[in-house]
């Protein structure tokens, strides 16, 4: 009997290491992912803020040009657009297809080629010249700058 009761409690005992065992890997665990967690979220918190600085700097660079700044993805279509660009062209170009109807394969072969394009075209409303320099930009797309040279032209001639 005693024997019996021995080993019963040797059982409890051990179950109970056990148990405590249990729990101390698991909290030890739970500590290891509440560090990452806390990592984590402080690198999302710092990526967002870069974002957002860089979005910042952006603006304040499309507001200061006077030049239509258009970027255009490797599918030829439309990233970005400043808003004189948009005031420059009358209206918001969806592609470069749609912006260069006739030069839309120039202007891509001048980003394969990785040379700029210049392209002058006169408008009809309102009447003016404007200046389009297409320029390789990464991964395969273009960087349009879209600059009014009527004054210029006119001085020309």
């Amino acid at each position: 009997m005693v024997d019996g009761v021995v080993l019963i409690a040797a059982a409890i005992a051990g179950a109970i290491v056990g148990g405590l065992i249990v729990a101390f890997v698991a909290r030890t665990h739970s500590r290891r992912l509440r560090e990452e967690l806390k990592r984590s979220t402080a690198a999302l918190a710092e990526g967002e803020r870069i974002a957002q600085e860089s979005d910042a700097i952006r603006r304040v660079i499309d507001d200061a040009m006077h030049e239509g700044v258009l970027l255009f993805d490797a599918f030829g279509r439309l990233v970005h657009a400043n808003e004189v660009s948009e005031r420059l062209l009358a209206r918001r170009p969806a592609s470069i297809a749609q912006l260069f109807p006739t030069a839309a394969a120039d202007a891509a072969a001048a980003a394969a080629s990785g040379k700029p394009e210049v392209l002058e075209v006169e408008t009809a409303s309102p009447p003016r010249w404007l200046r389009f320099v297409a320029t390789p930009a990464g991964a395969g797309g273009v960087l349009v700058v879209v600059g009014d040279v009527t004054e210029a032209r006119r001085i020309e001639t």
